[in-house]
């Protein structure tokens, strides 16, 4: 059935596009499909984190994994999605602007703290803070030092400065002089190679004017003066002055008078001869014969007259004849003179144009270095004296301090930094403990998020087992992720299928900035249930710190806030003895019955009895299990 209307443009058809090729092969880089699936939700929530307004800072979270588990790839979609909630600024409970700096371990092994200020001097300035990386690195700076670099920048940019300028004022110069150098300095000009392909006809000419010296000079002389007028005016002040001004041809003209006079004098006797014929014969006997001879020949004064004229005429077109020989060549080097002047001037103008840039531009930097030295010189007291002592210098602040100052002023600085320190596992372990000691260290200050990958049995071997491991762990990082492939030998066939096209990835959920799931209510009774199972999560305040941070993290992906406490709990926590029995509990065979714990562990009994008050209910084998499998992805290594 035809629905199209009658007239109308028919319907466009778009061809079907081929789908684009399949990958042969997958490289090892941060972005292969179906990776880090288990920690999906957990990267998002923490992303949330790093980005929420209400956070408190210094905050340390640790990527945990095996190698090849996918921290990498958590860690940039944790900063990615950080980075983009922060600048989505829809007024919802995100700060409005996050710098992510992301540091790789084998290029800080050397002195973590320059390192670190080399990374945050870089991300500041790609994300927009250039100025405030600059103030930093000042700060950083012994001001002596600092003012003795500004003023060496300054006249390095100064000097350059000189001879930029001195190189535009030559190339105006030399557009000034185009003309006598394209006529007497370039020997491939188009003039010039004119003027030698008709040396022979140009010299002839010369001789014939009266110009004895070096024709092509001459000739080249001759064509600059015609080309100083362009146009009709040249070549008509040209021609004409080669109709008097050179040699032969005011002769010519000067005989072409005198004839014409010739002339008018035979016709004024042949007219008037009744008047001086009878005067003549009058005078002497003698010349009454002449007389009588003029008298009897008076047509010879018409054929005089009209020969005079024909002479001067014949004199008069010699000029112009001669004149047009001798201007042809001008005026045809003159043309050609100024197609090389048009055509070299572009490339001057060109040149010019791009070397004023030049020259603005450095102008303008030696304009910032000029403030910059004097700035460095007033924060050094003035420049020392030559020869004098130089006092003691002051302890300086470090370059994040002066960032945290910065941070803590607000205006022109990000509300947060992220740094992402990765590759811990391609150093020695003991560089790689010490490294990540160094970095918390360093970034423990208002405002500085760290984010950290490693492999827990890398770290163990630097800090010299996992028992001193989990303890550094414990001091070090506030909030770990776990990163594993879920489903055992399941999960490992879905990510093969997945390599090969034949599975569906995880997709991240939507960016929605304008509410956090952070921000999510407490039930009624829920602080007053974290705060019973916080004995059995640790027994000093930064366990039970730690227990309380993670659990709020980690409510936002479960309905069942008691299950999930009571194992966040046990396995921050929890004895070995009690975690078995809890390990045992959730293999029994009912699924839908109460979970049911050994009589040899009581706390835990006991913390099982205040999660089903809790509930209204007795907690489930399957709702254990769920809230066990979202406590994993926040287990500490061990």
């Amino acid at each position: 059935m035809n629905l199209s209307t009658p007239g109308a443009a028919p319907p466009v058809t778009l061809e079907p596009q081929p789908p684009p090729p399949r990958a042969v092969f997958r490289a090892d880089a941060v972005s292969p499909p179906n990776t880090a699936a288990s920690a999906g939700a957990a990267i998002e929530h923490a992303a949330e984190l790093v980005a929420h307004a209400g956070a408190q800072t210094p905050l340390v979270i640790g990527l945990f994994g095996a190698p090849g588990a996918g921290k990498s790839l958590a860690a940039a979609q944790l900063a990615s999605r950080a980075a983009a909630l922060a600048g989505a600024r829809a007024g919802g409970p995100f700060i409005s602007s996050l710098v992510v700096t992301r540091l790789s371990a084998p290029n800080c092994t050397g002195d973590p703290a320059e390192a670190l200020a080399a990374g945050l001097h870089n991300g500041l300035a790609a994300q927009g803070y250039g100025a405030l990386a600059r103030a930093a690195a000042q700060a950083a700076t012994d001001p002596h030092v600092a003012a003795r670099d500004a003023n060496a920048r300054l006249d390095d940019t100064r000097a350059r400065l000189d001879t930029e300028r001195r190189a535009l004022e030559e190339l105006d110069g030399r557009r000034a002089r185009l003309g006598e150098t394209l006529l007497y300095e370039s020997a491939g000009s188009r003039v010039d190679a004119y003027a030698r392909a008709n040396r022979a006809k140009i010299e002839s000419r010369l001789r014939a004017f009266g110009f004895t010296g070096e024709p092509i000079a001459s000739y080249k002389d001759l064509v600059r003066d015609v080309a100083e007028h362009p146009g009709l005016t040249g070549r008509a002040s040209a021609f004409a002055r080669a109709l008097w001004a050179f040699g032969g041809q005011a002769r010519l003209i000067v005989w072409a008078i005198l004839l014409f006079l010739l002339a008018w004098g035979a016709g004024v006797l042949g007219e008037t001869s009744g008047v001086w014929l009878p005067w003549l014969r009058g005078l002497t006997d003698q010349i009454e014969p002449v007389a009588a001879w003029l008298g009897a020949h008076l047509s010879l004064f018409g054929l005089l007259r009209q020969g005079a004229i024909a002479a001067a005429c014949l004199c008069l077109a010699l000029n112009l004849w001669r004149a047009m020989r001798f201007t042809g060549p001008l005026t045809r080097g003159a043309r050609l003179l100024r197609a090389d002047i048009d055509t070299r001037r572009r490339e001057l103008d060109a040149q010019a144009a791009h070397q004023t840039r030049r020259v603005d531009a450095l102008a303008g930097e030696s304009d910032i270095h000029a403030r910059d030295a004097a700035e460095a010189e007033q924060r050094a007291g003035g420049s020392p004296q030559a020869g004098a002592a130089k006092a003691p210098e002051p302890a300086f602040a470090s370059f994040t301090d002066a960032i945290e100052a910065a941070i803590a002023r607000g205006g022109d600085a990000p509300q947060r930094i992220l740094v992402s320190l990765d590759d811990l596992d391609m150093v020695s372990p003991a560089q790689a403990a010490g490294l990540l000691e160094a970095m918390q260290r360093l970034t423990a200050k208002p405002g500085f998020a760290l984010l950290v990958c490693a492999s827990p049995a890398h770290l163990a071997a630097g800090w010299g087992g996992p028992a001193d491991a989990a303890a550094c762990l414990q001091k070090l990082v506030q909030i770990p992720l776990s990163i594993t492939l879920p489903g055992g030998e399941d999960g490992l066939r879905a990510y093969a299928a997945g390599l090969l096209g034949a599975g569906a990835a995880r997709v991240a959920s939507p960016i929605d900035a304008s509410r956090s799931a952070l921000d999510k209510p407490f039930q009624p009774g829920e602080a007053e249930l974290v705060a019973a199972l916080a004995p059995l999560s640790g027994r000093t305040p930064r366990a039970v710190k730690r227990f309380v941070n993670i659990y709020r993290l980690a409510r936002a992906r479960s309905g069942d806030p008691a299950g999930l406490a009571l194992m966040l709990a046990l396995d921050a926590g929890g004895t070995a003895g009690e975690r078995a029995a809890m390990a045992a509990a959730l293999q029994t065979d009912d699924p839908e019955g109460a979970l049911r714990i050994e009589a040899a562990e009581p706390r835990l009994a006991g913390i099982v009895a205040v999660t089903d008050k809790f509930r209204g209910a007795p907690l489930t084998r399957d709702a254990a299990r769920a809230a066990s499998d979202i406590a994993a992805d926040y287990s500490a290594p061990r």
